[in-house]
């Protein structure tokens, strides 16, 4: 047990180190040996050396040399290497020390015995333990223990440990020994559940926890209750107390109890921007909250652009099955400027009912908009819809360095039930993102979307395409491009992080918004661009050049909208 606790305090040092450690006054190398081994023996080289004068003379480093060499030693052993032969060579250069070790690092030690107990071989299986003949780690034999106490922990006993596991090493027979026990202790279920909250009801509450009372006690189990409850996002802290019973009491329930701190009843958002898409943005969002016993939750907003005025209400229900389900009754009342198009006065009124998955989410609405458009150079007219709509988002991670989301949505309404007008939309959106190497990323995004109307003139201006400025095709103006039937754009960017928030662009935009599907007139912006992202907000900066113009190519375009 003493050589076990010796090369835990070891092996702590192993991991986060590169294999040239340079010091103020001394510069280690190591050559003949790799991987954790070699991080193992520059840490311990480092932790060894920062005792050690910026001054000292070459006597006294090579007196301290020695020491160093059983240093290295010892860090080899948690891997298996009792009998390593040392090289050294020491010099100065600039005013700094080098010490160069090639190491033979000799035979290394394998497990020769691998005892299990009954216990642990009906935990285990073949994939999963230590095997006869494989080389010998130490931090396979703790990692080994630890997995089995969280197996035995996720089967209900929280008690079990591996106190009584050895492990016996004789060097010079080359031998190495291991005995496994897993004592389990008694096996704990699910007592009863305590909030410390009466504002929002028990049962509701109760709805997050993925089990019920007498269910088996994992730590796995009071993990995802805790994260169940983290996405109602009613609470601002949760913190769960499992109340073990006395060791001598007969008593294998777990009581929980949960202290939760609510988030405020009213919260206030104020955000200020600007925006080069020919005109300023300032944005002014009140939100208050009220939160119901049931939590349900009450929420009133305003929303105050210079191209755009929004007032809306919700009233938000959680599900028959909170975690996933929330029921949505919403109505807002807008009035918005589309620059070079017309404006528009709307009232939209709503019931959705969303989903929210993993990786995925969806929502199924029944709206009805009523609005009344006032196009340039044109008649005002007045629309009325009343239609069904489906939107859904997926994420797709396809390796460690690139993800996609994929999110979209499709609505139809019906002349005479309920609406003034035939209409189909939908939209679709792919956004992929690539983690290149030395900081550079690349970004592509894609936005393909149609409307079909057998009187596209006069369905509502809110729901006809535009596209143009700093969130859409780069170096035009915003709303250049429409209204249109068919939306076509791509925006592709490479970016280099220069520090952790700041980073730099070369952005290439293609797409068009026409009448015709088959148009095959396609527009290009590209130019430099740099961002800015922090909690107080993001900034961006584009220098877009509209090549497929020729008399208004350039486009500075600034976007500010710090969160206060």
């Amino acid at each position: 047990m003493d050589n076990i606790r010796r090369y835990t305090k070891v092996i702590a040092l192993v991991i986060l180190c590169s294999l040239a450690i340079a010091m103020p006054n001394i510069n280690f190398s190591v050559s003949g040996i790799s991987g954790n081994v070699a991080k193992n023996v520059l840490n311990t080289l480092k932790l060894f050396s920062e005792n050690i004068d910026t001054n000292i003379s070459e006597n006294e480093l090579r007196s301290k040399e020695l020491r160093m060499e059983e240093e290295v030693k010892k860090a080899m052993q948690p891997f298996g290497y009792f009998n390593p032969i040392l090289k050294s060579n020491i010099y100065k250069k600039d005013n700094v020390w080098y010490i160069a070790y090639n190491i033979k690092p000799g035979y290394r030690l394998r497990f020769n015995k691998v005892k299990l107990s009954p216990t642990v071989k009906k935990l285990t299986d073949k994939k999963h333990t230590l095997v006869e003949g494989e080389y010998f780690s130490i931090i396979k034999y703790i990692d080994f223990k630890k997995y089995l106490v969280m197996l035995a922990q996720n089967q209900g006993y929280a008690n079990a440990n591996t106190d009584m596991s050895k492990i016996d090493i004789d060097i010079e027979k080359k031998y190495v020994a291991v005995s496994i026990e897993l004592n389990l202790g008694p096996r704990y279920h699910i007592g009863n559940i305590n909030y410390n909250s009466e504002k929002i009801s028990a049962e509701l509450l109760n709805k997050f926890a993925p089990f019920k009372k007498g269910d088996t006690y994992t730590l796995s189990k009071i993990a995802a209750f805790k994260k169940n409850l983290e996405k109602s996002h009613l609470l601002q802290k949760i913190e769960i107390i499992p109340k073990f019973p006395a060791k001598n009491s007969n008593r294998n329930n777990i009581d929980l109890e949960v202290k939760l701190t609510l988030k405020p009843n009213n919260q206030y958002q104020v955000g200020f921007g600007y925006d080069t898409n020919e005109l300023w943005q300032t944005n002014f969002n009140v939100t208050r909250n009220y939160l119901t016993k049931n939590a349900n939750k009450s929420k009133s907003s305003i929303k105050i652009a210079t191209n755009e005025v929004e007032a809306g209400f919700e009233y938000i229900m959680p599900g028959s099955d909170p975690i996933v389900e929330t029921d949505i009754i919403s109505s807002y009342l807008n009035t918005k400027s589309y620059q070079g198009i017309g404006d528009s006065k709307y009232i939209t009124s709503s019931y959705i009912k969303k989903y929210n998955y993993i990786n995925s989410s969806h929502a199924e609405s029944i709206n009805i908009h009523h609005e009344k458009s006032y196009p340039d150079n044109e008649p005002i007219y007045t629309s009325t819809l009343l239609y069904p709509k489906f939107e859904a988002t997926r994420s797709f991670i396809l390796n460690k360095k690139t993800k996609s989301k994929l999110s979209g949505y499709v609505l139809g309404a019906i002349k005479d039930v309920g609406s003034t007008d035939n209409i189909l939309k939908g939209v679709l959106n792919l956004n992929t993102s690539v983690k290149l190497p030395d900081n550079f990323s690349f970004v592509n995004k894609i936005q393909l979307g149609a409307i079909y109307s057998n009187n596209f003139t006069d369905i509502p201006l809110s729901f006809k395409f535009t596209a143009g400025g700093a969130n859409s095709l780069r170096g035009y103006s915003y709303n250049y491009f429409g209204p249109g039937k068919f939306l076509k754009v791509t925006n592709n960017e490479v970016s280099y992080r220069i520090y952790e928030n700041l980073s730099v662009s070369f952005f290439v935009d293609i797409g068009n918004v026409s009448d015709n599907f088959d148009d095959s007139k396609y527009y290009v912006g590209i130019g430099p661009a740099i961002s800015w992202h922090s909690q107080l907000g993001a900034v961006s900066l584009n220098l877009g050049y509209a090549i497929s113009l020729d008399d208004k190519p350039w486009q500075l375009q600034m976007s500010f909208s710090p969160a206060i």
